[in-house]
């Protein structure tokens, strides 16, 4: 019997040895299959979106991974809902609205229905940017004018969407104390459109300002300014402040003569967007996205000027909410978090 249980011991420990160099699973070589749920086809998120996208397969060779734009309020709903694993585009301020369940979100969500991948972008700073005759013909030189005077300004906030640029637009408007209903009075209007479709419109003067969020410089707009004389609209530190302490974002600066056609600093609202999945995403989908980004991030800081100032500390910048358990994993594994 004693010469039995010794050789199960024995078989049990050259059994244990013989696992003791598998993998884990959640840091398998198999290639990744999942959908990205994006924001606008083209521009800075599609290209935050695809970057996402290479960075998986170059970690994980034969990886079936897609982008789908959509706009940034909507795929974030589509990643709650359980439609795909994983969205990006969405920015604080789409996430706290859906947190409240304020439109276009049919109901409030909760912190546990989703978790953060990585922080994939920070310094999206608000511009307001407008053809230099209009504020001439007005005689416009910050926003408190445009509102004292009832300007009757065509103005794009883009989509409703896209709650990064339209609920900071509604923010300026309503900390001067004008409403929509007020610029229609005026005989303006407010268009919900695209930036690029409304930089056509600006071009052919049948709009006259845009309220954007993007990293300086925005190349568009410095493109742009080559044919068209531009200009920016600033608004005071102290309302810039309020903004950002009543919407829950940062502040920054744009420095003096980013822009050509604007010699000053340019105080700012400043906010970031996430990679996020939703709770039925599996922790191991999260772990190897994370790695992936992680493990590439010198390939990400090379796809646009802006990303080179990055670093890897980035990613765990959660804000106020909690990372995906996969990703969280990873991120200690290396030491990003205790």
């Amino acid at each position: 019997m004693r010469y039995h249980f010794m050789k199960l011991t024995v078989i049990g420990l050259l059994l244990c040895a013989g696992t003791a160099d598998l993998p884990a699973a959640d840091d398998d070589r198999s290639p990744v299959k999942a959908t990205v749920a994006g924001a606008s086809a083209q521009g800075m998120f599609s290209l935050v979106g695809e970057s996402i996208n290479e960075m998986v397969r170059r970690e994980y060779p034969g990886s079936s991974i897609t982008y789908e734009p959509g706009n940034n309020a909507g795929s974030f709903t589509r990643m709650l809902r359980g439609e795909v694993p994983l969205s990006t585009g969405h920015c604080d301020l789409e996430v706290q609205a859906a947190l409240s369940g304020e439109a276009p979100y049919t109901r409030a969500y909760s912190k546990d229905d989703f978790g953060v991948v990585a922080r994939v972008t920070d310094g999206l700073l608000l511009h307001v940017f407008a053809r230099a005759d209009f504020l001439e013909k007005y005689k416009i030189d910050t926003f408190v004018d445009l509102v004292k005077k009832r300007v009757p300004v065509r103005v794009s906030v883009n989509q409703k969407g896209n709650l990064t640029v339209y609920n900071q637009a509604r923010a300026i408007f309503d900390h001067y104390g004008a409403a929509e209903k007020d610029i229609l009075a005026w005989g303006g209007n407010i268009f919900y459109i695209p930036d690029n479709t409304a930089m056509d419109l600006m071009k052919d003067a049948k709009l006259d300002m845009i309220v954007t969020s993007s990293f300086p410089p925005d190349r568009r707009f410095v493109e742009m300014a080559t044919s068209t004389k531009m200009s920016l609209i600033p608004l005071e530190p102290e309302a810039i402040d309020r903004i950002a302490a009543k919407l829950g974002t940062k502040t920054g600066v744009i420095k003096a003569n980013t822009y050509s056609f604007w010699p000053k600093d340019y105080y700012a609202t400043s906010t970031g967007c996430y990679l996020s999945a939703g709770k039925s995403a599996p922790d191991a989908l999260t772990y190897k996205v994370a790695k992936a980004i992680y493990n590439h991030f010198n390939y990400y800081q090379s796809v646009h000027p802006v990303f080179k100032r990055y670093q890897k500390e980035m990613l765990v910048d959660k804000g106020n909410y909690q990372l995906h358990p996969g990703a969280a994993r990873f991120y200690r594994e290396v030491g990003l978090l205790k």
